[in-house]
């Protein structure tokens, strides 16, 4: 009866015991987030562990009470088995709770890493992309996900420097090497463009204090690294040719001077000045002239050596410094140029000849210093210019320094304007047919201190250059309105008179302002002004030239245009102007009495203005003869040294008193 009652005690715990099992089975599967194939692991292990136990227990506990011990044991085991699970359960929610959190927060780490341009990268021990934030990829052009696992060496150091920073980062992972705290380096991304980065670098350690790789904080200065490039090369450089300028020509001369001294080679300086290009640029314009100067530095680059120095020095010159054997060689290249620079230029469909003169001076021989070669070398220029140009000279002793008197001149110049040396003189404009006075042309000289008298051939580049000519063009202006009153004042009534323009001036945005303002401040009467401008100047921008001139005539000041013939204009295309007086150049005047050709094109000039309803004024009459021609021709005014020269105020004033007792002036009781 007791077995009975122990075999059915046994059945009902072996019973209860397969329960918590199965229990516990389903508790593993239900709790604990594994895959499929982790659970038949876990629950064949349960079960073996279990088997193992329970035979052990009965065999060492109660081996005689098989049935019973069994079943206790089954219950045991299970009961323990449950116990695991449920503990097992916990620890892994635990650990899903902890990679959550840590989750959580890489991804908040990995949004504060976005937040900043620069890159933030992170190697492990093999060199291999680990961490990388967005500011990063964008700059080496890929994906985030893309760049993991991706070897930083072999795919964003540039080739020449892979070598070294492999080696490098090697002796860092092995500890032989601190890691440079900061230093710049360049990278190359996806597309093949290179990027320079300034690095700040820290080792990655764990918690055993082994190197696992490096941490690193790019800033990428490319931009930056490109604006200090570009200021100094603006620095260094000519804007509009390309070539280096007289500061950067004047340091690498000096360095091939100190070499020429160690050598005891010689070296030649050529200096190419560029004959007449005010001429050009009036004729044709700034960017016709601007254009010329491109293609002769072009043609010199081209004729001498990459290692021969070159450059723009000044305005219309261009230097070149070489070594030579003698100088027949230093003839020889010279001559070289010259032959490439006299051929003609195809500009904007025009064909445009122009020369050079050619200076050179030699080291040692003419000097020992970069500037004194350049005094030599443009002095000999200028005894070329003023043979004619279109040839070359070697620096003779006793040649007059040209270049140190142009620089004389534009040191003196902000000097003039301050102290007010400038002045004006004014040559009579005279009516052809009676030979009255019908206005003045004002002209602008320099009284100059030390030099004297200086025209304006001499300083009026320099204006430009120095960018003085809006203020002295706008004294001008301001002066001849006043003295024009002024004689009105002393009875001289019925003047006009007549300012000269520069093309910087008459396109500055104030310049119509400026003349209201002259009226306004003088009291002359609007119509009593003429405003000169050359014929470059209307037809460089003819839509704009238009709008001025317009302007200029709603004031109630004509306008004339001046030097006419030197440029590639027609009459019957500046019928768009809205001008009132044409103004022949003393360059056709000048042959009248002897080139029929001149005469046919005069006669064709006057004709075809007086055809448009234009005023002509013919310059530089000097003789008798020009003069009957122009009569001739129906010309109605002119200007020359056959009436007078260019007269300072009190001589001018002395003109007018002795036309007036001539008859050729009305005196004031005839204006009354």
């Amino acid at each position: 009866m007791a077995r009975v009652s122990a075999n059915v005690l046994a059945v009902v715990i072996f019973a209860v015991g397969a329960l918590v099992q199965i229990a516990a089975a389903g508790l593993a599967l239900l709790l604990i987030p594994l895959s499929g194939k982790q659970y038949a692991w876990i629950l064949l292990t349960c079960g073996l562990i279990l088997q193992v136990w329970r035979r052990l227990y009965i065999v060492l506990v109660w081996p005689s009470q098989s049935l019973l011990h069994e079943s206790i044991s089954a219950l045991f085991v299970s009961t323990f088995m449950l116990l695991g699970i449920v503990g097992i359960r916990s620890i892994f929610r635990s650990m899903k709770e902890t990679a959550e959190r840590l989750r959580i927060e890489r991804g908040r780490i990995q949004e504060y890493l976005d937040l900043t341009d620069a890159i933030v990268l992170g190697l492990d021990a093999g060199g291999r992309i680990v961490l990388i934030n967005r500011a990063g990829a964008r700059i080496l052009g890929a994906e985030k996900d893309a760049l993991d696992g991706e070897n930083w060496y072999e795919r964003f150091v540039p080739a020449e420097r892979r070598c070294e920073g492999l080696q490098l980062f090697s002796k860092f992972m092995q500890g032989e090497a601190e890691p440079v705290a900061c230093f710049e380096s360049p990278i190359v991304t996806t597309a093949g463009d290179r990027r320079s980065v300034v690095w700040h670098n820290a080792m990655q350690r764990d918690e055993d204090g082994r190197i696992t790789g490096t941490l690193s904080f790019g800033i990428d200065i490319t931009e930056r690294k490109e604006a200090e490039a570009a200021v100094e090369r603006m620095a260094c450089h000519d804007a509009l040719t390309g070539l280096p300028n007289r500061t950067l020509f004047e340091a690498r001369a000096e360095l091939m001077i100190a070499g020429a001294q160690c050598s005891g080679k010689p070296l030649a300086l050529l200096l190419f000045d560029v004959d007449d290009l005010r001429g050009v640029n009036d004729r044709y314009g700034h960017a016709v002239a601007d254009q010329l100067l491109r293609m002769v530095a072009n043609r010199i680059s081209d004729v001498f050596r990459k290692e021969d120095t070159i450059a723009r020095v000044a305005g219309d010159e261009f230097g070149v410094l070489l070594p030579v054997r003698d100088k027949a060689t230093a003839d020889v290249s010279a001559r070289k140029a010259l032959k490439a620079l006299r051929r003609p230029y195809r500009i904007y469909a025009k064909e445009i000849r122009s020369t050079v003169s050619v200076g050179i001076a030699l080291y040692p021989k003419d000097a020992e210093d970069i500037d004194g070669l350049l005094r030599r070398a443009d002095a000999a220029a200028r005894k070329v210019g003023q043979s004619g140009g279109n040839g070359l000279s070697f620096y003779v002793s006793g040649m007059r320094d040209g270049m140190m008197e142009k620089l004389s001149l534009r040191d003196d110049l902000a000097a003039a304007v301050e102290h007010k040396q400038f002045v004006l003189h004014y040559q009579p404009q005279m009516c052809i047919d009676t030979g009255e006075m019908i206005g003045a042309e004002a002209l602008i000289r320099w009284n100059h201190p030390k030099r004297g008298l200086v025209v304006p051939t001499s300083f009026i580049c320099l204006l430009e250059e120095s960018g003085l000519i809006e203020t002295v063009g706008e004294w001008v202006i301001r002066e001849a309105c006043a003295q024009a009153v002024a004689w009105q004042e002393q009875g001289f009534k019925g003047l006009r008179m007549a300012v000269n323009t520069s093309a910087r001036q008459f396109r500055d945005s104030e310049f119509l302002q400026t003349i209201r303002s002259a009226l306004d401040c003088s009291g002359l009467e609007p119509e009593a002004l003429q405003l000169e401008i050359t014929e470059t100047m209307a037809i460089e921008d003819p839509e704009e030239a238009i709008a001025i001139i317009t302007g200029i005539n709603a004031i109630g000041a004509t306008v004339a245009v001046d030097d006419f013939g030197t440029g590639h204009s027609s009459l019957a295309y500046l019928r768009r102007f809205p001008v009132q007086t044409l103004k022949i150049d003393r360059a056709f005047v000048m042959d009248l009495d002897a080139s029929e050709d001149d005469r046919k094109l005069v006669s064709s000039m006057i004709g075809l203005a007086h055809d448009l309803h234009l005023e002509v004024v013919a310059e530089g009459v000097e003789t008798e003869g020009q003069l009957a021609w122009l009569q001739e021709y129906g010309c109605d005014h002119a200007q020359g040294f056959l009436y007078r020269p260019p007269l300072t105020v009190e001589e001018f004033a002395a003109f007018m008193n002795a036309e007036q007792t001539s008859g050729l002036l009305p005196t004031p009781e005839d204006l009354a």
